[in-house]
């Protein structure tokens, strides 16, 4: 994974988020961190913390986690205010007004700090002058050794927001078990140990969100796994379900993502949350074991290799003895073919030759132009026959769709990890995904189907010397068609993603027949070989097939073309 580490203005940032979020609701309590600067040039800047907060100085402990994670906690006491302003109150209870202006509910005014922030009262948006904490008193100092706001590039700055996080979340601290605490030695060995804490948790000094705080995303820092690494089964996957230890895996109801979650049996007792681990094989299982409620295979699937290219977005690897296998028997039968060919033809290989060189020429122009007409466009075979081509349109174009598709998808999600829609052309629930792998793959079972009725029947008007249709690759691509839908639909009833899946509208209806059955997640992996393994038969019995041609015709139009004075 690359990891990208935060600016110091990224730092500077996450610190003051609980502080602006401060001075939009205009709640004095509303956080934790004071700007000492402020405070020293406002109104209030000569009266002591404890004259306002009279409970922390009779208080047994301070902070005070019960009173955290209280719904119903009192903020604010107008007599922290009356009691110096109580010329104030009298106005407001006696005469209706206050500032100046007539009031209708004097009930509405009694909370002060929904005006007015008795730590910044008459200071400017920005300090004048740096104050140190010295310029404080002793008492005041104890107070900001704590509450004071720091940025990201001050001294000891990572150590006070630590040593203020840990005053509760640390062990041997005697916490409520609603209160996560962690070894702090041992968190120091974690990777995060050097980082501030609110860079993640950047909503840990406003008290009204404390305990409901939004969950960090990992990827405003980390960016994503390539395919080769993640595969796209787990686009939807949390960071933190893989590489964060304890807790659980969930599947959320509405969005079908996999999230990680606390064990809430484990309340209490010393966390490893942020001791984040490189997953391994058995690091798989959390996830990947019989039974499972989130929708996993039981077995652990390698990542789809260079064999599934043609048609889905894969990686340039060979991952599996299949792959493997059947890249060794067709290297072989190819190479055998390409000697043949070339011992045949006396002149091929000075053919070859001449028409690399013009890849540097002008004739590439016209390379160009028979690739357009003859390869992607099929002119000559249109020419010969329409119906053919019409055949030959319906398997030749999905897989061309499916493939440009693919490539672009893995390109983008190699090297352009932080575009969204990269992310988007792998996820086989995202609609337009989805849509467009169903609607290529029933045109590629229609043109299969047709093709082999076609070549049943006794055909008169046969073209002259065109070969006999090959059965056994068009069964083979038959059964990696059928088999693909069918493992479509058990993915779909497996991972239970109603909402999206229902684009790939026919394997969504196959996914009914498997609804609610058991064992999915078992039998899912066995299905998935064997689409692999018909894929992998495929492949190495094409240079033995009629079907060498899908490679060999474009080298050797090519190869005419670098010879034609006006090739187009």
């Amino acid at each position: 994974m690359i990891v990208m580490r935060p600016s110091k203005k990224q730092l500077r940032w996450a610190s003051l988020m609980a502080g602006i979020s401060l001075l939009i609701s205009g709640n004095a309590l509303a956080n934790w961190q004071i700007d000492g600067n402020r405070l020293k040039e406002s109104v209030h800047e000569e009266i002591s913390c404890l004259e306002c907060h009279l409970k922390i100085e009779n208080s047994d402990r301070h902070p005070n986690p019960t009173n955290i994670y209280r719904h119903d906690r009192i903020e604010f006491e107008p007599e922290a205010c009356f009691q110096c302003h109580d010329d104030v109150q009298t106005q407001i209870a006696d005469e209706k007004s206050h500032g100046g202006a007539d009031i209708e509910d004097p009930g509405a005014f009694y909370n002060c700090i929904q005006c007015h922030n008795p730590h910044y009262e008459g200071a400017p948006q920005e300090a004048s002058d740096d104050h140190a904490i010295d310029d404080f008193s002793d008492e005041d100092q104890e107070c900001l050794e704590c509450h004071q706001q720091t940025h990201a590039d001050a001294p000891n700055h990572l150590l006070r927001i630590q040593n203020l996080c840990f005053s509760c979340h640390a062990t041997g601290q005697s916490m409520p078990a609603s209160v996560p605490v962690m070894d702090r030695d041992e968190y120091q060995q974690s990777p995060h140990a050097g980082m501030d804490c609110l860079a993640c948790h950047f909503q840990a000094m406003d008290q009204d969100h404390h305990n409901r705080q939004i969950r960090t995303q990992c990827r405003e820092c980390h960016l994503p796994h390539a395919e080769s690494v993640a595969h796209d089964a787990h686009i939807n996957v949390s960071c933190e379900a893989c590489h964060l230890q304890g807790g659980m895996v969930v599947r959320e109801k509405t969005t079908h993502a996999i999230r990680w979650q606390g064990n809430k049996a484990l309340a209490g007792t010393p966390t490893r949350l942020h001791n984040l681990s490189k997953p391994d094989g058995e690091g798989c299982t959390r996830c990947h074991h019989p039974g499972n409620a989130i929708g996993a295979a039981t077995m652990v699937l390698p990542a789809k290799s260079i064999l599934c290219m043609p048609c889905h977005p894969a990686t340039f690897s060979i991952a599996d003895a299949t792959t493997l296998i059947s890249l060794v028997v067709f290297a072989i039968g190819f190479l055998s073919f390409a000697s043949l060919c070339f011992s045949c033809a006396g002149n091929r290989w000075m053919d070859l030759r001449r028409a690399a060189k013009t890849i540097f020429s002008w004739k590439i122009l016209g390379i160009l132009g028979t690739f357009w007409y003859d390869v992607l466009l099929q002119r000559r075979l249109f020419r010969q026959s329409p119906r053919r081509w019409a055949i030959h349109a319906m398997i030749f174009w999905p897989m061309t769709i499916r493939f440009l598709w693919g490539i672009v998808g893995l390109l983008a999600t190699t090297f352009l990890k932080s575009w969204p829609i990269g992310w988007e052309l792998i996820d086989k629930n995202n609609p337009a995904t989805a849509l467009l792998f169903d609607v290529t793959g029933i045109c590629l079972a229609i043109g299969i189907i047709i093709a082999l009725d076609r070549g049943s029947r006794k055909n008169e008007n046969r073209l002259p010397g065109l070969p006999p249709q090959d059965l056994p690759a068009l069964f083979l691509m038959g059964g990696i068609v059928a088999v693909g839908f069918l493992l479509e639909g058990l993915r779909i009833a497996l991972t239970g993603a109603d909402g999206p899946a229902t684009w790939a509208f026919l394997g969504y209806h196959i996914s009914l027949l498997f609804k609610g059955m058991t064992g999915l997640d078992e039998f899912y992996g066995y299905i998935w070989y064997l689409h692999a393994i018909l894929t992998g038969a495929f492949v190495a019995y094409l240079p033995f097939s009629r079907m060498m041609h899908i490679i060999m015709s474009p080298v050797i139009l090519a190869i005419n073309a670098s010879g034609e004075k006006n090739s187009h």
